[in-house]
This record gives structure tokens, C-alpha cells and sequence, in this order.
């Protein structure tokens, strides 16, 4: 039992810094590919490995996955999108911004799951998740304000819609996965889920982007680009799948939420436009601080409809 707890906690340490270094490792490789070319290489580091695995040690729920297109499908063009999205914005935005804009999240799932889940539905009406959610989307606004000789108003561009986009996709893409990972083990689902993501990038890059730059970058980096798929990828998703089941959804939801923070001082080292004025350090404060409310409400409720003997959310 300790043995298991111990490794959950460092599956979880692995899962935060591996989610930390992605925006860090997309803005550093922003110079060698287009973001399609990117996407592609990344999610390729991510595939080759988790199909290797998952052949080894999930055959069975592989093949059951591969014949189940409909949810597998539709989890990868959700995935796919996002992913888009969130590598775009990046070449357009610093990686701390983007991190913080993405627990918008929060929220939204909680928001998706009262629409699909009956057990959901209570803590939606929770004071304490109105507060937090209210607080979160102040808090965006806050880590908006990026100029600060203009006027203290959200500077809505680009950047800021599409990363607004992955909140809300990352939120219908944890809801459908939960669906989907009711009856097989979630390393397959996802292993073919980033296996459909990298053809369609593969399909992307070739119409849109420029895969020669695959060969001009250099083989050290995109060795690089390959780490940066298998790490933040492959091994922050199944670590975290694994954290979660045995020290529960909203302790990890909780440890996660500091990823902005280890974001932002790797990102210092790098690239000195990742600083932040004082009014983005109060939206962030705002932000993170909300969105634990919502976590914390979300358990609440949980552990009263345990306690009165009715089904709580999905741990």
C-alpha cells in the first residue's frame, strides 16, 4: 500500500511537470517548424511509444478501442483541434499566459458533466463553485492585461480566442473521455486517440505547414521535438491517469493547478518577455484561486452525496 501511494505521488510530480514543460517546449521549437510540422512531430513522440506499450501490456483493450471508431474518432478530432489551437496560440502569446488561460477549463467541465451526467448536477449549484468560477473568469481578464501603458482593459486578440477555444475543447474532450474510458483501460483509448491525431497533423503539416523543415531542423532537434511528445504527451497523461485513481480527482486537479507556476519560472530562464505586470500576478492569484473553489466544491459535494448514500461524481 505504501509502495502504490509513493509511486501514485510521483506519478503525480511527473504528470505537473511534464504539463509544465509543454507550452516551454512548443514555444522553444516555435523557430524550426510551422506549428503543424510541430504538432505532427510531437504527437508522433507521443504514439510511437504508447502503441508500443499498450501492444505489450493492453492488447486486448487496444483491439476492443480500434473497434469502437465512433467515441475514438471524435476524441481525436476534439483532440486534434485543441491541439491546434493551442500550438497556434503559442507562436502568438508567451507560454505563462497560456498556461494560465488554459484552467479556464475547470469550469467548463463541471459545466459539461451537469449536461451529461445526472450525479454531476449538485455541485453546479454550489455557492462556493459559482464564486470560484466567477473569480476564474475575472482572473483571465486579469492575466489579459499584458500593456502596461495601455488602459487596465483585456487585450482580447488572437492568441486569447484561441486559447479560450482549448479551454472549452478540453472540456468536452475530459467529459467524452471519462464516457469513453467506462469499460476500457484509459492508456489504449488514449493511445489510439494519439495515434488518429498524428495522421491527421501528418495530413495537416503536408496541406498547410512545411514538413521539409522535419528534415532542415536537424536531427538533434527533432529529437527534441520527439522528447517533447513522449514526456509532456505520453507520460504526463498516464501518469496522471494513475495518480488520480489512487489519490483522487481532486487532490491531483489541486497539485496540477500549480503547473502555470513552474511554467512561468522555466520560461524566465528563456525568454524575457515571459515576466508579468502586477495586474496579470492579481488576475493569475484570482484565477488559480478560483478555480481551486471549484475543485473544492466539487468534493464537497461529492463527499455529502457519499455521506447520504447516493452516487457521487466518478472518482
Amino acid at each position: 500500500m505504501r509502495n502504490t501511494r509513493t509511486l501514485s505521488f510521483a506519478a503525480l510530480f511527473t504528470a505537473t511537470c511534464g504539463w509544465s514543460l509543454s507550452p516551454v517546449f512548443i514555444r522553444f521549437l516555435s523557430g524550426a517548424y510551422d506549428p503543424f510540422t510541430q504538432a505532427f512531430i510531437r504527437y508522433t513522440g507521443a504514439a510511437l511509444p504508447l502503441a508500443a506499450y499498450s501492444l505489450y501490456a493492453h492488447r486486448a483493450d487496444l483491439l476492443r478501442a480500434l473497434r469502437r471508431p465512433r467515441p475514438t474518432i471524435g476524441l481525436a478530432l476534439v483532440n486534434a483541434t485543441m491541439q491546434t489551437a493551442w500550438t497556434v496560440a503559442i507562436y502568438h502569446t508567451t507560454a505563462t499566459t497560456a498556461q494560465l488561460m488554459s484552467k479556464l477549463q475547470i469550469p467548463f467541465i463541471i459545466i459539461f458533466s451537469y449536461l451529461l451526467f445526472k450525479e454531476e448536477r449538485a455541485v453546479i449549484r454550489s455557492r462556493l463553485f459559482l464564486i470560484g468560477a466567477f473569480l476564474g473568469l475575472i482572473g483571465v481578464a486579469g492575466v489579459l492585461m499584458d500593456d502596461p501603458s495601455a488602459p487596465l482593459i483585456p487585450q482580447v486578440n488572437f492568441a486569447a480566442a484561441l486559447l479560450f477555444y482549448v479551454a472549452v475543447s478540453w472540456s468536452v474532450y475530459a467529459v467524452w473521455g471519462k464516457h469513453a474510458v467506462a469499460d476500457i483501460h484509459p492508456v489504449p483509448i488514449f493511445t489510439v486517440v494519439a495515434v488518429y491525431t498524428t495522421l491527421y497533423f501528418a495530413a495537416l503539416s503536408a496541406i498547410a505547414g512545411n514538413p521539409g523543415t522535419l528534415i532542415t531542423a536537424g536531427h538533434g532537434t527533432d529529437a527534441l521535438a520527439l522528447l517533447s511528445g513522449t514526456v509532456p504527451i505520453a507520460a504526463a497523461h498516464c501518469t496522471f491517469l494513475y495518480a488520480q485513481k489512487h489519490l483522487g480527482a481532486a487532490f491531483c486537479a489541486s497539485i496540477i493547478m500549480l503547473n502555470p507556476l513552474l511554467t512561468h519560472l522555466m520560461a524566465l530562464f528563456l525568454w524575457p518577455d515571459e515576466h508579468m505586470i502586477w495586474v496579470q500576478w492579481m488576475g493569475a492569484a484570482l484565477l488559480i484561486g478560483g478555480s481551486f473553489m471549484v475543485i473544492h466544491a466539487e468534493r464537497r459535494t461529492a463527499a455529502a452525496a457519499l455521506a447520504a448514500g447516493v452516487d457521487g461524481p466518478a472518482r
